[in-house]
């Protein structure tokens, strides 16, 4: 019916409809034009499952174990989602690199490049150490999430907005101390300090927070840092840098999920004992909810690790496979939870 209605043959429509072959534009055109006006829509479902294509998605992520296990919910998110589009020839593979090593990320990235994928959902979250995150991805269509990096092969991006994230826990931190205060500011980084310019979202929380500070009257921060790679000993010492610069500190903002490490090092310095101090961190990682249903914590904030996961790949899917116009920030809500609305194991 469209070969008729545009004058040409079936094969004609057939490569048009298809992307397949050569077509004079003027002939393109005409073939377009009779399909619009047909009213037909080509069920690409249909086309994959003849053509027997799989899609092959990557998903280049930081191991799960990691960060003490926050890994293990965007990861769950992805395989769902995988899960769920597996009856339309989808496959999510997974690339899981150590974030403490560059070159870790590097090996991964290579492997993903020499894999032939269709789409790659990454979260770069060492690789910005250097800034050349870009140049080791394959040159496939790629989602990033959790830590946002301009790139100009991406079709999306699904995360939190870290910087309005940091002033949100600068406010419940006021609200948690009240104001005046002084609280030391923990910006977080993993390993090979040598080459980390910060990753890109801890700074950003970082700078959210510390803003909110200024904008405030009697709202002191003392920025620290400190490598996760060091655990506990590393948060002791930051806090203890900290002190040494004002020892009357109302309260620890942690700037990623190992928030916990901040209150056992809260109670390892004699300073402190006795003290109420204060804490605001991230992420309903194991440890750190415990530490919420017994007072340790007073906030954490969630950036709903999975549903970036999940979000992520079905953006893929509808770029990739649907052929659907997508693209900007896709920016999530941010979870704030208590004891009181702590979720049941």
């Amino acid at each position: 019916m469209i070969a008729e209605h545009a004058g040409v043959s079936i094969g004609t429509v057939y490569r048009v409809t298809h992307e397949r072959g050569r077509v004079a534009d003027a002939t393109r055109e005409r073939v377009k034009r009779a399909i619009a006006e047909l009213g037909y829509e080509r069920n690409i479902y249909a086309s994959n499952l003849s053509r027997q294509k799989t899609y092959r998605f990557g998903l280049l992520m930081p191991r799960t174990h990691l960060n003490s296990g926050y890994w293990q919910f965007p990861y769950a998110g992805a395989m769902a989602a995988g899960a769920e589009l597996q009856k339309y020839r989808v496959a999510i593979e997974p690339f899981l690199y150590d974030e403490n090593s560059l070159r870790s990320f590097e090996y991964y990235a290579r492997s993903a490049r020499e894999a032939e994928l269709d789409g790659l959902l990454v979260a770069a979250v060492t690789a910005v150490m250097d800034g050349n995150v870009i140049d080791r991805l394959p040159e496939v269509p790629r989602v990033h999430f959790d830590s946002y990096v301009e790139d100009p092969r991406a079709i999306g991006y699904v995360g939190q907005d870290s910087h309005a994230s940091g002033r949100l826990a600068a406010h419940l931190m006021a609200v948690a101390c009240s104001l005046p205060c002084r609280v030391i500011a923990i910006r977080a980084f993993h390993g090979e300090p040598a080459s980390t310019s910060w990753t890109h979202h801890i700074e950003e929380r970082v700078q959210g927070f510390s803003e909110y500070a200024t904008e405030r009257d009697g709202f002191q921060v003392i920025e620290v840092a400190v490598d996760t790679v060091s655990g506990l000993k590393g948060f002791q010492a930051a806090i203890e840098t900290g002190l040494a610069e004002n020892s009357a500190v109302d309260g620890i903002f942690v700037s990623n999920s190992e928030t916990h490490l901040a209150v056992d090092a809260v109670r390892s310095i004699p300073e402190l004992h006795g003290k109420h101090v204060r804490i605001v961190g991230y992420d309903l990682v194991d440890r750190n909810t415990r530490l919420l249903k017994d007072g340790s914590i007073d906030f954490l904030l969630c950036q709903r690790p999975y549903e970036q996961g999940y979000r992520g790949v079905h953006l893929l899917h509808r770029s990739v496979v649907l052929k659907e116009e997508v693209g900007g920030r896709e920016t999530l809500p941010t979870d704030i939870v208590t004891q009181e609305n702590l979720p049941e194991a």
